[in-house]
């Protein structure tokens, strides 16, 4: 089933990414409060020999063939419809963390039977006819799920509430680095 992508969330997938939408893998979408774009470069300092150690000035060297790119985002993992093809907000954790490659054994109830991928993936975000779609490829390299009681009432006003998991998601994508103008 194709995944329509809409405004205002954040698509992590196995799939693949076709206009505004994603057809096969596995898709997890966040509700995304923010993306940062971190883009590092390395720069070495070292001193120059000199006669007079206690001046010898600094030099620096950018190593210009190791710029690290890694988008972290930052979200909620909500409930969605069944017609969404998207899951609950607990399925969307358990599809992340295989996202990531992971079936660790302090997991094996959520994992049980499930295969991890290696954590290559598409993050995609806006769609192409209207503000421009951010698309980039790349390996999850950290998760940091935070979970928390919400309170949902039911009926009439009140007199019945209903608690569940909420899922405060913070994820990492490294990109690569470009070495010599070049991606890895």
């Amino acid at each position: 089933m194709a995944i329509s992508i809409d405004m205002g969330n954040v698509y992590i997938t196995s799939g693949t990414v076709t206009g505004d939408s994603i057809d096969g893998g596995i898709t997890v979408k966040i509700d995304c409060q923010k993306v940062d774009h971190n883009i590092n470069k390395t720069l070495i300092e070292f001193n120059i020999p000199t006669a007079d150690a206690a001046t010898a000035p600094i030099a620096n060297i950018i190593d210009l063939k190791q710029i690290k790119h890694v988008v972290s985002l930052q979200g909620v993992l909500a409930n969605d419809s069944a017609a969404s093809g998207l899951g609950g907000a607990f399925t969307k954790k358990t599809n992340l963390m295989k996202l990531m490659g992971y079936a660790g054994a302090a997991e094996d109830f959520l994992m049980a039977g499930q295969t991890p991928s290696k954590g290559f993936v598409t993050l995609v975000y806006g769609q192409s006819a209207v503000s421009g779609q951010h698309k980039v490829t790349g390996n999850i390299v950290k998760i940091m799920i935070t979970e928390t009681p919400e309170q949902q009432v039911i009926g009439d006003g009140g007199s019945s509430t209903k608690t569940h998991m909420g899922y405060a998601v913070q994820v990492q994508v490294a990109v690569g680095k470009n070495r010599m103008g070049g991606t890895n």
